[in-house]
């Protein structure tokens, strides 16, 4: 009966790890307030804000998320609910990240970064709560739902 009870707790703190989402696993997360620039109707746009770069376990880069993401509170780090149509995102022109950004209500944009005392180019998915994370990642966090 006590073996019992500690194989079920321990398959129990197994799949809870398991399931737990990415960005939880990360090693480490170091926000801080710096610039960012992008161009906004033709005009390059130069700006401080506060962003974070958090590295998961099981990528080789820092991803780019906003502020209000570090606590997994946000709309850009939401758990997948849905499943997407690989179909759909590689059948249009362009970037299927971008494509995926839009399908899940969110706003696609190029974007340059200041950190370690150069510029970093990437693209990120800014959401309606203000939220943002860098396409990649969010590729990356859906790629399970993606069919």
């Amino acid at each position: 009966m006590y073996n019992k009870n500690i194989f079920k707790i321990f398959i129990l703190i197994y799949c809870l790890w398991f399931l737990t989402p990415t960005l939880s696993q990360a090693i480490e997360t170091i926000c801080t307030y710096g610039k960012t620039k992008y161009i906004y109707i033709g005009k390059p746009i130069i700006k401080k804000e506060p962003y974070c770069l958090t590295y998961p376990e099981d990528q080789k880069k820092a991803s780019l998320i906003s502020l209000n993401c570090k606590n997994k509170t946000c709309e850009a780090l939401k758990e997948p609910s849905q499943i997407i149509s690989k179909q759909k995102l590689y059948s249009e022109i362009g970037s299927p990240g971008f494509h995926l950004c839009r399908t899940l209500k969110g706003k696609p944009q190029l974007l340059d970064y200041w950190h370690g005392n150069q510029w970093h180019s990437t693209s990120r998915c800014q959401f309606s709560d203000d939220s943002f994370i860098e396409i990649d990642y969010l590729y990356h966090l859906w790629s399970k739902s993606i069919f």
